[in-house]
Formats: C-alpha cells, structure tokens, sequence
C-alpha cells in the first residue's frame, strides 16, 4: 500500500527478499556513502537487548539528508540490523503479522520527529548524526549522544502530544505520543476523543503475563474503543486471531475515515509505558484495512 495505490495488495515475495519497498526504503541507510543521518529504536533490539520503562514501547527508523529523510514506524522485533551489520530481514517477526508505516518528510518538517522523541522516549540501539545537522536538528542531536544517563524525555503535563506531520506529497498525518507519566491507554484515554470516532483496535495480548493485564473494550466514554478478535483477507481464505498478529494498529469504527499504525499495546502494564500512534485519513486506505476485521469484543 502506497500513495499512488491505498488497497491493501498480497505481495508475490516474502519480506527476506532484497527487492521490496522495506529493503529499498532502509537501504538508503545501509549503503549510501554520503552525509546520511539515521537513527534505529526499538523495546526489542535485534541483540536481544530490551528498553525497559521509562523507555518506550516503540520500534521505528529515521533517516535523513539535506534533502530531507523518512520516518518509518513498525512492530518487528528485532529488527533491523545495525547499520554495521549490514541489512537482513528478521525471520522470528515473521512468525506474526506485522505493521510497518514510512513517512517521507522535507527537510524543513524533519525535526518535529524529535518533539515525538520526547514523548515516546525511544530505546536507540544505532545511531548515526552527521554535524551539518546539529544546527537544524537540535532535539534529535541530544538523543543521537543519549546514552540512557540523559533526562531527554518530557518533564512535565501534560504527557502527550499531538504534531502535524504533512509528508512530501502533502498527506496530513498526525502523531499521537504519550509519555509512561500520563498513565493511561493510549486508544480510550487520548485516541477516541481527539478523533471523535468509535475505534476498532487491533494490538499485541499473547504475551499477556496475567488475565488481569487485558483492557476490555470500552464503551464507558463517549467515543468507544473496541478490541479486534480475528482477521480475515476476503477472497484469499487467510483468517487469524489477533493472537497471531503482533501489528497494533486502528481505524475508526463506521466513519470518518481514520487508520492509524503504530507501536504500543491495549494492556495494563502499558498505561504507564511510552509509546504512540500516527494516523491519517484516506478513504480507501480505512477501508481496506476496516474490511479484513471479521469480529470484534463486544462490551
């Protein structure tokens, strides 16, 4: 799914193949020889290293140049490799379905991803900032020397952020953070009333440690917000419980249009956990994915 095509579209090859858009987007990163930026975060690193709380509950990728860069936003564990380590597709994330969500951003707009920084909190387990950027990009040249010591995160309420983030083609997105202090769910405690929409949600909850650690869905607010049970690709006879899928994504429920992608849960211990959400509206893009939700939890 891209700009020029919003339909969900079954791919002819597997994610380890050099030849898709994942392998061309991050590849920028891997073999350009010029003056490139990039930064790698993740809760899961590809050595298996963990950003416990206060860090966020977030995977994603930067990477920049004067001519401005991309932000992607995803769900795969361990994933990618280091910049060092060359570019190869984690087979343990293709276990579970997964997200993956790339903005491409002028140069001028690059920086508010250092706003999100403050908010989601990320773990940054590779990192590359040429100096040319160190004027432009003050926010993000504090994280790229951030070695855990550093209180970059936000330091008082309210503890979540809504940014604009119009992308090169000019799609609006907005961004939705919140830091571990503003000890609620994302989706019912921000997502729902800032939309104005029911929400279908669809997150990670095999790795619950307890019952206990489930969120209901919700339809105690004026917004409601739903957990998906089980998907379905009509006309290609794939169907799974959202057990199997480790994506965490939303849309609204009947109208308006909304998808959302993003890298934080529906669970308990997650009230308290950084993380977010980036969401815009295109018709076709809500409901290619609107139409894969074959049930729902009701309350």
């Amino acid at each position: 799914m891209d700009n020029d095509n919003p339909e969900l579209t079954p791919s002819d090859r597997g994610l380890d193949v050099k030849n898709d858009a994942l392998f061309h987007t991050l590849d920028q990163i891997y073999n350009n020889k010029t003056e490139v930026g990039y930064f790698m975060y993740s809760d899961h690193t590809p050595d298996n290293r963990t950003g416990n709380d206060p860090r966020g509950h977030a995977k994603g990728v930067l990477g920049f140049e004067q001519s401005g860069g991309f932000w992607m936003i995803h769900s795969a564990p361990q994933f990618p490799p280091l910049r060092s380590d060359g570019y190869k597709w984690q087979e343990k994330a293709s276990k579970n379905g997964q997200t993956f969500l790339c903005l491409s951003l002028d140069y001028g707009i690059f920086n508010r991803t250092g706003t999100v920084f403050k908010y989601i909190f990320p773990y940054i387990y590779d990192v590359g900032f040429p100096a040319m950027f160190n004027k432009d990009y003050p926010m993000l040249r504090l994280f790229s020397v951030d070695k855990g010591t550093r209180q970059l995160h936000v330091q008082k309420a309210p503890w979540y952020d809504v940014i604009k983030l119009p992308t090169k083609e000019g799609v609006s997105f907005l961004s939705f953070s919140k830091y571990g202090k503003f000890g609620n769910d994302l989706y019912d405690g921000l997502l729902s009333n800032e939309l104005q929409q029911d929400l279908l949600v669809q997150s990670w909850i095999a790795t619950q440690k307890t019952a206990g650690d489930k969120l209901p869905s919700n339809c105690s607010i004026q917004y409601k917000v739903y957990n998906v049970n089980i998907m379905r690709f009509p006309g290609k006879n794939i169907e799974f419980t959202t057990s199997k899928d480790h994506s965490k994504w939303v849309v609204s429920k009947d109208n308006g249009n909304w998808l959302c992608i993003g890298d934080i849960n529906r669970q308990k211990p997650q009230k308290y956990r950084a993380g977010g959400q980036v969401c815009f509206q295109n018709k076709f893009a809500w409901n290619s994915f609107k139409k894969i939700v074959k049930d729902f939890e009701a309350c």
